[in-house]
Formats: C-alpha cells, sequence, structure tokens
C-alpha cells in the first residue's frame, strides 16, 4: 500500500511540474488578462474623437508587447505552459487594437457627410490627409498594425478626390461617364466588382471637359493635396493621375496667361516648375518664335530703310524686354521671343533718326512652334512726342488686432498695380508746343493688377479653427475705361525768361510734373475656414470686389526728358487713394505723403520711369 502511493505522488510530480515562479506568471496574467478584458470595447462605440482612438491604440498595444514579453520570458525558462497562455493574450489585445484601428478608419476616414452623400474633395483630404488619415496610419505603423487597409482606403479616397476635382471644383459643365464606347457604340462597364467612388480617373471617358473656372495657381495648390497624401501613401498611380490632372489644366487655351490673366507666360512656366511639371514646363517652352522685319521712314514721299534704329519688343505682363538694332538695309531680328496667343497683347516699336513708331501686336500662337517666325514691318513716324515708361503702385499690409477676449486677428497683403506702355498727347494740348502745360494720356498701356491678403486667428474667439481662416486673392487686367483716367502732366515754364523766372521765384514756384493713376473695383475671390463638426474645419468659397489703389505724384522737374522716382513710406491708415510729393505743400496744397507717414501697418510704394521719345 505504501510503495503504491509512493508512485502515484511519482507520478503526479514529473506529470505537473511546479517551477519557480509560476504563482508570479499566474498573478501576472490574471492582472493583464483583466485589463485587457477591460479595454475590448474601448473606445466606446459612440466616440467620434481621433484622440480617443490614437490613446488607445497604443494602449493596447503596450498591452500586446507586455504579454509577448512574457511569453518570451517563460519560454525562455521553460515553461511551455505559460509561454502559450501569454501567447494567446498577446494575440488577444493586438486583436483588440486591430479593432480599435477598424473602427477608427470607418468612422473617421469617410468621404460623406454621414448621411451617405459624398461632400467633396475637401472632405476626402481632410479625412485621408494629415489631419485624420494619416495619424491613423502613422500610430497604426508604430504600434505594430496592419496599415494596408489604411492604405487602401486612402487609395479609394484620392481617386475620388481626383474626379471630384476635375468634375465639380476646376471645370463648369464637365460631362463624363463610367467605362467607355465600343466598336458598336455600346457602353462597357469595367469588369469585376468596383464601387464608382473608387474608380481612377483613367476608367471614366470624358464626353465634354467644360469651361476650366479656377485662376492657375488655385487649381494647383487644390489638386497638390491630393498629390501630397498620395506621396505619404506611396499611392504612385493615383499621384500620377492627380500629375497629369495639373498639366492638362495649365496647357489650356482658356488657362495660360488668362487665369490669372494679370500675370504673364513666364509666371506660368514657375508655376509648373513649382510643381515640377516638366510635360506642362516643356509645353510652354514652346512658345518662344522669331520676330523679324523692316523699319522705314518717310522721305519726299518715299518709303526708305532706317539703319541703326531700335527695336524693342516688349511683353508686359512679363515685364520682360527684347531689343536689337536695324542692320544697313532697315532689317531686324529677334530670336527667342514670346507669341503666345493669350499672353499679349504685346508691344513692338522702333526709334531711329529722330522718329518713332509703336504698335500692338497680337500673339499669333495657339499651340507650341519654335520654328514660328512673324514678320513685322514698321514704318516710323516723325515729330509727334510721346512718353514711354512704367508705373507701379504698391500697397502691403501687415498688422494684429486683439479683441477683447484675448483673441489675436493678424492681417497679411499685398496688392500691386503696373502700368506699362507709350502716353501720347492728349488731343487737347496735341498742337500746343508753345504751351506750358503738356498733357498725355494713355495710348498703347497695358495694366495689370494682383491683390492677396490672408487672415491668421489665435486665441479663444477662433474656437477650433486656427490659423489661417481667411484669404482673398484675384488678379487681372485693368479695364480699358479706367485707363483713361490715367494722366501725365509737364508745367514748363520758360524760364529762360527773365521775368517770368522772378514771378515764378517771388511765388516760390517751379517747374513740376503731376502723373496719376486712377482707382477701380475689380472682382476677388475669397475662402473662410468655418466649424463644420464631425469634419473638422472646412473651406467656404464666394465672390468678392476689392478697390484697387490710385495714385498722385507732383514732383520738380529737373529733365523734360525723364521722370522718374520712388518713393516708400508706412503708416497707420489704410487708403485706396495716395499720394506724393516733394513740392512746396503751403503752395501746392498737397501733403508730402498721403496717407501720413505716422505709422507701420501699412507699406505703400509708388515707382515711376518715363523717357520721351
Amino acid at each position: 500500500m505504501t510503495r503504491t502511493i509512493v508512485i502515484i505522488v511519482f507520478m503526479i510530480a514529473v506529470s505537473c511540474p511546479i517551477l519557480p515562479g509560476q504563482d508570479d506568471y499566474e498573478s501576472l496574467y490574471n492582472n493583464l488578462n483583466a485589463k485587457i478584458e477591460s479595454e475590448l470595447r474601448q473606445p466606446p462605440p459612440s466616440t467620434n474623437v481621433l484622440e480617443e482612438y490614437l490613446k488607445w491604440m497604443q494602449i493596447k498595444a503596450t498591452d500586446r508587447n507586455k504579454a509577448e514579453e512574457l511569453s518570451f520570458k517563460a519560454g525562455r525558462e521553460g515553461n511551455p505552459y505559460w509561454e502559450r497562455k501569454f501567447f494567446e493574450l498577446s494575440d488577444k489585445a493586438d486583436n483588440s487594437g486591430e479593432d480599435t484601428k477598424t473602427d477608427a478608419m470607418f468612422k473617421l476616414m469617410r468621404i460623406d457627410d454621414r448621411s451617405g452623400k459624398p461632400s467633396g474633395y475637401q472632405q476626402a483630404c481632410f479625412a485621408a490627409g494629415p489631419s485624420v488619415g494619416e495619424r491613423i496610419y502613422t500610430t497604426a505603423s508604430e504600434n505594430g498594425y496592419i496599415t494596408e487597409d489604411i492604405k487602401e482606403r486612402a487609395r479609394c479616397m484620392m481617386r475620388y478626390a481626383t474626379n471630384d476635382l476635375e468634375g465639380n471644383w476646376l471645370y463648369t459643365d464637365h460631362e463624363s461617364f463610367l467605362g467607355h464606347y465600343d466598336a458598336n457604340g455600346f457602353q462597357v462597364m469595367p469588369d469585376g466588382d468596383w464601387s464608382i467612388e473608387c474608380m481612377r480617373r483613367g476608367d471614366f471617358t470624358t464626353t465634354s471637359q467644360g469651361d476650366p473656372i479656377q485662376p492657375a495657381e488655385n487649381a494647383m495648390k487644390m489638386v497638390q493635396q491630393v498629390r501630397d497624401i498620395c506621396e505619404f501613401y506611396h499611392l504612385n498611380p493615383e499621384y500620377d493621375d492627380a500629375t497629369d490632372l495639373m498639366v492638362q489644366y495649365l496647357k489650356e487655351k482658356q488657362v495660360l496667361c488668362l487665369k490669372p490673366s494679370g500675370e504673364g507666360h513666364q509666371w506660368y512656366i514657375d508655376l509648373a516648375k513649382q510643381y515640377e511639371l516638366d510635360k506642362a514646363k516643356e509645353y510652354m517652352e514652346g512658345f518662344y518664335g522669331t520676330l523679324k522685319g523692316k523699319v522705314e521712314k518717310e522721305k519726299d514721299g518715299v518709303r526708305v530703310p532706317v539703319a541703326g534704329a531700335e527695336v524693342e519688343f516688349e511683353a508686359p505682363k512679363d515685364q520682360r524686354t527684347w531689343s536689337t538694332k536695324t542692320d544697313p538695309e532697315g532689317n531686324y531680328k529677334i530670336e527667342g521671343a514670346i507669341l503666345h496667343k493669350s499672353c499679349g497683347p504685346f508691344i513692338i516699336s522702333a526709334r531711329g533718326d529722330g522718329c518713332f513708331k509703336l504698335e500692338d501686336v497680337p500673339g499669333p500662337l495657339e499651340e507650341p512652334d519654335r520654328s514660328y517666325e512673324l514678320e513685322k514691318n514698321l514704318l516710323l513716324e516723325c515729330g509727334e512726342e510721346a512718353y514711354k515708361g512704367t508705373i507701379n503702385v504698391t500697397k502691403s499690409w501687415d498688422y494684429k488686432k486683439t479683441s477683447d477676449d484675448g483673441t489675436i486677428s493678424t492681417y497679411i497683403g499685398k496688392q500691386t498695380i503696373s502700368y506699362s506702355g507709350i502716353f501720347k498727347p492728349h488731343p487737347m494740348t496735341q498742337d500746343a508746343a508753345a504751351q506750358p502745360v503738356r498733357i498725355f494720356v494713355a495710348g498703347s498701356v497695358i495694366a495689370s493688377w494682383k491683390h492677396n491678403e490672408q487672415r491668421y486667428c489665435e486665441g479663444p474667439g477662433c474656437g477650433k479653427c486656427e490659423g489661417l481662416v481667411y484669404e482673398e486673392w484675384g488678379s487681372g487686367s485693368v479695364p480699358e475705361m479706367t485707363l483713361q483716367g490715367m494722366v501725365v502732366m509737364t508745367n514748363v515754364w520758360p524760364t529762360d525768361n527773365k521775368v517770368v523766372a522772378d514771378q515764378l521765384a517771388q511765388f516760390g514756384m517751379e517747374n513740376w510734373y503731376d502723373i496719376g493713376t486712377p482707382t477701380e473695383t475689380v472682382p476677388t475671390q475669397t475662402r473662410s475656414k468655418y466649424d463644420a463638426g464631425d469634419a473638422g474645419c472646412q473651406w467656404t468659397n464666394s465672390t468678392s470686389t476689392t478697390v484697387l489703389t490710385g495714385s498722385d505724384v507732383r514732383y520738380k522737374l529737373k529733365d523734360i526728358k525723364s521722370l522718374s522716382g520712388k518713393v516708400s513710406w508706412s503708416s497707420e491708415s489704410g487708403s485706396t487713394g495716395i499720394s506724393v510729393t516733394n513740392m512746396t505743400e503751403a503752395i501746392y496744397g498737397q501733403k508730402p505723403f498721403d496717407p501720413e507717414k505716422n505709422g507701420t501697418k501699412y507699406t505703400y510704394t509708388i515707382t515711376w520711369n518715363l523717357i520721351a521719345l
């Protein structure tokens, strides 16, 4: 009997060895298991807060790692029982974390407005981008969770965003359908299972592209959001689709040099460089050709060539000029000149033998052609006075306002108006060469404007939407009717006559000139950020207007052949009409600076350079 008992005890000892630390493993297991069990439904199903999901993904990953660590430890100590138990526990924690990640993805990475209705590319970029999706992806990756499903969800959203941009934001009246027509004219749909919101741009057939509506730089910014997100997730095909859309938009005949119309051709090339759109850049560089012709003047009723005449071809929007001189037969040739149809009008001028001629040159090229040659002959006119040159008016601002609740609003902006061309005698004074007062008005003048303003918010009054909350922008050509309000006036008294000189000196007067540019109300676009609840801060777009700054210059006349100067000053006041003078205020009734030079909020600059022809 005794022997039997001994054998039984021995068998029990062999089948269930009691190793050191078993009680510790059991305690660790029970505590960790209880923790993981209590966290299985965290965060609660009602939660829509991203930070909560990210926090619980990290907590559950920590639990999983702890269980894995204990499993490895038990294995190293030769305890397969607890090795398996802790491994199963780590798997439970990992599955719980994966569930949290998946819940976050399906709840927060959405392109609809929770009623099932798609709400546009902005929502898609918000949900898949740095604000939501990329944070879920990064947290999942850092904590060892599967990320391929997040990537695929982002892929679908970026395809939707690209199609939405083309169909609803960049073009108006855009029409397309999913699939293609076969040889018999029947619509063929894509193979397999698919969702229309997840189809690539190339899966659609465009029946009408529609008309582009966005200024080029805005369109590039909008699509670049998609490219940035695609780059983060390494979505190469979708990145290429967005790039192709950007290239297509810059090459549009209704966009290049037209949206915005106030910028030159080089500005568009620089825009293509900025976004690394090599195909668009190569396309634009094909609009530079050759300009050639002959310069002549009439002598005794016969046209004769003018040798050595100075010929200039100017692209005012680009602020670029090509120049050359005529050969002994009066011929000239300018290579590499911009000839794009929409980037003009261009100005060609020639001067020689005391004669002058200026004409507008419409750009002939609608498609790239580096071999194109445009012939333009010029017949000089002799004896007519005029001024040629540029006038630029700039207003910029940068200041802060603090409200009673401590909210700080920062206003930053800049407005530029540029005039370039020929100012010809006003008919009223054209034949009054002997009179002291001569008036010149816009002849062949091209004028453009550009306006941009941003407002930033920080503090309690901003709510959830801090940072950039408002933007206004616009550019274009100054209307032709407005240009009629421009004036250049010279006051040249015969000071070589002692009586006249003495009288002027008696009253403190002297020769002077005036330059005036008009004001005008022009259309702009605005966008404002607002709190869209669960969708975060969203932008809304609208149309608006702004007033171009008019200017007046009154300066002492030192050289009738050159009217030039530059004046810059700062003020506390914002104004749409500014003036500057170096004349005596008491006599001429004009302040040296208007608005007054009394602060730092606004900076005004007037630059002028007019040369007599």
